[in-house]
């Protein structure tokens, strides 16, 4: 049975960056659908997602403008969480977990609507490899993943900052990209770069936010693009770790995923992209 994580489950600083990333999630997932803002499905959903953040802002007697989801742009809530991070505590966040949980859920119910706008049939990989770090990249090679809600079991991230909320709770990325960086001359391979589970078979400019796929018994649903940061320059050629910016080529980056159905993983599983 799916299920999203309840916003109870997330700190205040993983709540907080979750909300700062709103806006981004809701372009990205709209920006490659054309007449998006046309469909009247997907129309009532960002303008519910829109009202939400309105009533959050006067709950949290922020300025209304600070939160405004826009597509032509892909940017953070930019002052939202220095100001919320003076309004909110461990112990008084209800208005911060109203408008999460009901922001998530929205994401997910545009995410079948983009889904169905797609009309693309599924398509079936494998699973390379499976991958865990106690902390810091490259993660190494496992011969299973435990999932759940929270992700891989055994899975530590060494920092919190940008990572380890429940809709980053696993990262996917394609063997045969990663292979064809190798051959372009870069010393990566998969695990280097952070990834969980590593996929082999699929085009992975299909794997877009708003995409799911069927990991062994594993159900998960993907979310924002994972972006580069310094901890994985050591594996491209002068350093240049935005060769997998999702900017620079379609199909390039890792894929951040959330965790529908919990189960296991292992590599030779099978891997369907949007199953029926």
């Amino acid at each position: 049975m799916t299920a999203l994580a309840d916003a109870s489950s997330y700190t205040v600083e993983d709540l907080l960056n979750t909300i700062r990333n709103l806006g981004v999630w809701w372009m990205l997932l709209l920006e490659d659908m054309p007449g998006a803002n046309a469909d009247p499905v997907l129309g009532v959903l960002l303008a519910q997602q829109q009202s939400l953040l309105r009533t959050f802002a006067s709950a949290a007697d922020l300025p209304p403008s600070l939160l405004i989801v826009r597509l032509d742009v892909e940017d953070e809530f930019s002052l939202a969480s220095s100001l919320l991070r003076k309004r909110i505590d461990q112990h008084n966040r209800g208005a911060s977990d109203v408008l999460l949980n009901q922001s998530l859920q929205l994401l997910h119910e545009a995410g079948v609507r983009v889904r169905s706008l797609r009309t693309t049939s599924p398509i079936s990989g494998v699973v390379y490899g499976c991958f865990t770090s106690t902390g810091g990249v490259p993660k190494l090679a496992a011969e299973e993943l435990v999932v759940t809600v929270a992700g891989a079991n055994g899975d530590v991230q060494k920092t919190r900052k940008h990572h380890g909320r429940p809709w980053q709770a696993l990262c996917l990325w394609s063997s045969e990209v990663v292979a064809r960086l190798a051959a372009d001359g870069h010393p990566i391979q998969p695990g280097f770069a952070g990834e969980n589970i590593s996929v082999a078979g699929l085009d992975w400019s299909e794997v877009r936010p708003g995409s799911q796929l069927q990991i062994g018994d594993v159900l998960v649903e993907t979310n924002l693009y994972a972006l580069p940061c310094t901890k994985n320059a050591a594996w491209f050629t002068n350093r240049d770790f935005e060769r997998m910016h999702h900017r620079r080529e379609m199909g390039i980056s890792r894929v951040y995923a959330s965790v529908l159905e919990p189960g296991s993983i292992k590599p030779g599983d099978s891997v369907v992209l949007n199953p029926t």
